[in-house]
């Protein structure tokens, strides 16, 4: 519980929800922050500003939505998703304060360190050039990580996941082979998504939007482990029909056995009205 609302089991998915907000942020700030304008030709303050200009208005827009649907969410008459929406909402909320505040002032320090040309562990050290380095005859350790120089261009601070992909992608379509493997991935995966989608299992466990201390949710775990049934398909007739002709009877059963045909439907059990009266001594069939 938290300010006098309650917390349910739904909402212990939101630190996931909210972790991928924020990294997504992060790579918008830190992606706008590496196009902007190298030190040699700006300061720090104005890179920040490329930073924010570039990056701030995309996180401000995607957070302000996201706090609108949850704050609609909120509305909702089931309570647990009121409680799952109101949670979320203010997450986001603090998500993005702290984007702001603290991941952008991080950011501003590492670029200041940066600037002096200081090393990224030990910040007290000061890094030269390799060539430096090499004239003065340092090993090749040494110069792995000590040497350094400030970023001139966006290549410069992109790591091996952003550069090698890339060329080795633009390297593998340029063959007719690479070509082929890259249509058939594409195609097994449409294929592997068209099943999926007809396959999904959909349904929602009810006694998740209950707190566990509550009568219901022991209720519903044993409800779904030991009597789990599926909802009825029920079959309503709203015309008038002379239910004791057979020709009537008789379209009733073929009805119920076009519906029983159907593979999400069990055939084992039906329920029908007509049959167990017809059984019964009350029948009259004419």
């Amino acid at each position: 519980m938290a300010c006098g609302l309650e917390f349910t089991t739904v909402a212990g998915v939101i630190p996931f929800l909210i972790i991928g907000i924020g990294i997504d942020d992060m790579f918008i700030l830190l992606s706008g922050m590496a196009g902007a304008p190298p030190l040699y030709k700006s300061t720090v303050e104005e890179r920040m500003a490329f930073m924010l200009k570039k990056g701030g208005v995309a996180i401000t827009i995607t957070s302000v939505t996201d706090m609108i649907a949850f704050i609609i969410g909120a509305s909702a008459v089931f309570v647990s998703i009121k409680i799952f929406c109101i949670y979320t909402a203010v997450a986001v909320f603090f998500c993005y304060l702290n984007q702001l505040f603290i991941l952008c002032p991080a950011i501003a320090i590492n670029e200041c360190r940066t600037e002096q040309k200081r090393h990224f562990c030990c910040c007290t050290q000061r890094v030269k050039s390799k060539e430096i380095y090499k004239r003065k005859s340092k090993s090749r350790c040494f110069i792995q990580c000590f040497a350094g120089h400030q970023p001139k261009s966006r290549e410069d601070v992109e790591s091996p996941l952003e550069k090698y992909p890339k060329r080795l992608i633009s390297l593998i379509l340029r063959y007719k082979p690479g070509k082929l493997i890259v249509a058939v991935v594409f195609l097994a995966y449409i294929v592997s998504s068209i099943y999926g989608a007809l396959n999904l299992k959909q349904g929602l466990d009810v006694h998740n939007l209950v707190s566990k201390d509550s009568y219901y949710y022991t209720y519903g775990v044993w409800d779904t482990t030991y009597f789990t049934s599926d909802p009825m398909v029920t079959v309503c007739i709203t015309n008038t029909h002379q239910y004791h002709t057979p020709q009537v009877q008789n379209q009733i059963r073929s009805l119920i056995l076009t519906v029983k045909k159907d593979d999400n439907i069990d055939d084992h059990f039906a329920i029908n009205w007509l049959a167990v009266y017809k059984e019964s001594a009350f029948y009259n069939s004419t």
